[in-house]
């Protein structure tokens, strides 16, 4: 196993994963494996198949879909808005590409395979909302504002706007004990009091460890673990307390449970995706948010500390 860097977490029930469906026979008698409708795949047809015209994606063909935790003020749960969806609730998550509404309780499963720190500088709610750039941590524009004391907060850049510090995960994601076939690719943003479930579960996944054929413990890649996201209501926010997340591996404690091998499908997978965020091919641009028609409400909590 290499030595990347790597996510993991708190207690969860287990995911029991969907098991496979049987190969089936072809008329030739050699073994066809299905497609998602069901259709036979000639083996033959696919032994010289590499995947050809769809390689190397330009960066604009891979932008990810968001998934976000709804609350009381995302127009989404609100019945009498045009941008209401039928079945959004506060507590519940949405992702905005295929506009699949995930319950709370059961929570959402998700194999990361990136991770970014960055702040996105919006116009404020009150004065109409709307994005307005996306910096690196060490741009001149972010180090010149930024207060390290008053972390995670807001930052007014004294221009009539604000910087929001976000962490983003880029995930495959997808309901409990989901598959490579109905996987969804998103970005998880942690803003304002999702940070701290963040770092916890950043720093917890750090310390995951196995031992490899010398006997060195190593810390496996970041796409090698299920995880589990599920939703909390805190009413320690004021004035009406807010939903929060929180993280689990998804087959329980031990961390083994939720340790995919190198042959399923869903790692192999997000190992590519791996490939193609570290060579800047997938990047979390969160200008897309308005482009998706998705409210500031949905993305950052208005909640003080």
């Amino acid at each position: 196993m290499s030595d990347l860097k790597t996510q993991g977490f708190e207690d969860q029930t287990r995911a029991v994963p969907r098991p496979a469906p049987a190969p089936a026979e072809a008329p030739n008698g050699t073994l066809a494996p299905r497609s998602p409708n069901g259709d036979l795949v000639p083996v033959d047809d696919l032994d010289t198949m590499s995947g050809a015209g769809l390689d190397n994606p330009r960066q604009e063909e891979m932008k990810p879909s968001f998934l976000y935790l709804l609350q009381t003020n995302s127009k989404v749960v609100n019945r009498g808005a045009d941008e209401y969806i039928e079945g959004a609730q506060a507590g519940c998550f949405l992702s905005t590409g295929s506009q699949t509404i995930y319950d709370g309780d059961a929570g959402v499963e998700f194999v990361p395979f990136a991770r970014e720190m960055t702040f996105i500088e919006w116009v404020p709610i009150d004065d109409g909302g709307g994005f307005k750039g996306q910096y690196a941590p060490e741009d001149p524009f972010v180090t010149s504002k930024r207060n390290r004391s008053n972390q995670f907060k807001k930052i007014d850049t004294g221009q009539g706007t604000e910087l929001v510090q976000t962490f983003a995960l880029q995930a495959l994601i997808g309901p409990p004990g989901f598959t490579l076939e109905n996987a969804e690719m998103v970005i998880i943003p942690f803003t304002s009091i999702k940070i701290r479930h963040y770092n916890e579960w950043y720093d917890a996944a750090r310390r995951i460890r196995y031992p490899n054929s010398k006997g060195d413990l190593v810390n496996p890649d970041i796409y090698c673990h299920r995880w589990r996201l599920t939703a909390a209501f805190e009413s320690k926010w004021k004035p009406n307390g807010a939903w929060n997340v929180r993280i689990a591996l998804a087959g329980g404690p031990r961390a083994a449970d939720s340790y995919m091998r190198a042959v399923d499908p869903l790692r192999q997978e997000a190992r590519k995706l791996f490939e193609m965020a570290s060579a800047g091919q997938i990047k979390a641009d969160f200008s897309a948010a308005e482009n998706e028609g998705t409210s500031r409400g949905d993305l950052e909590d208005e909640i003080p500390f």
